[in-house]
């Protein structure tokens, strides 16, 4: 009975990855949002939004729509990296 449980768990679990994000991004099934943040690179990224709700831990482009995994206790150096000649946004 225990493993039939655990099985039913992760079935009804919904993982999400970058590559689930960006598609419904391409397809106008999520939306970046902006995201409250002291860093001025928020003005460029946004928070990723499906079915109004906020999909954490990932973080998007609002030029390019590139998708970065992103919890703020790592910072936002690895956002500054990105590659600003895919988008229009310019680097921060």
């Amino acid at each position: 009975m225990l493993s039939y449980r655990v099985n039913l768990m992760f079935r009804l679990q919904k993982i999400v990855s970058k590559a689930m994000i960006e598609k419904w991004l391409s397809k106008n099934k999520a939306a970046i949002v902006d995201h409250e943040g002291k860093s001025d690179i928020w003005k460029l990224f946004g928070a990723v939004e499906r079915e109004e709700k906020v999909i954490s831990n990932f973080v998007a482009c609002k030029a390019c729509k590139k998708v970065y995994a992103f919890k703020p206790i790592d910072g936002t150096q690895s956002l500054r990296k990105h590659n600003w000649s895919a988008g229009n946004s310019g680097p921060v």
